[in-house]
């Protein structure tokens, strides 16, 4: 009478943040694999909140109101990627300091929990 050995061996294939991989080999075959969370288990998606500068255009110097969300800072930023300045909020308005020069800014609205991103045009 003759002996087959099969081998059963459970290999971890991933780790990841989000999830491992594993599975159990037979012989040489796969017999399952199974996927479990290690890291994140729930997702909570957050829905876009419709946030507004105004006026806009608008003019270096002058105040401008922020709608949508509670805003502290805000910090201009030119299309080349260089912050300008950073300004305080206000009553969800700030001041466009007036040695800006004109053109076109991304501005980042920091809140406590949130950022959001919007573009303004200063005369």
């Amino acid at each position: 009478m003759e002996r087959i050995l099969i081998l059963r061996t459970k290999i971890e294939l991933f780790t990841g943040s989000l999830f491992k991989m594993s599975a159990l080999m037979v012989g040489g075959d796969v017999e399952y694999c199974s996927v479990e969370p290690t890291g994140i288990v729930d997702v909570v998606y957050n829905t876009p909140t419709k946030t507004s500068v105004y006026p806009n255009p608008t003019i270096a110097g002058e105040s401008m109101f922020v709608e949508g969300v509670k805003v502290n800072t805000v910090e201009i930023v030119s299309l080349s990627g260089i912050t300008i300045a950073t300004v305080a909020v206000s009553n969800n308005q700030f001041v466009v300091p007036s040695d800006i020069q004109s053109g076109l800014y991304v501005v980042r609205l920091k809140g406590q929990t949130s950022t959001s991103v919007s573009k303004i045009q200063i005369k």
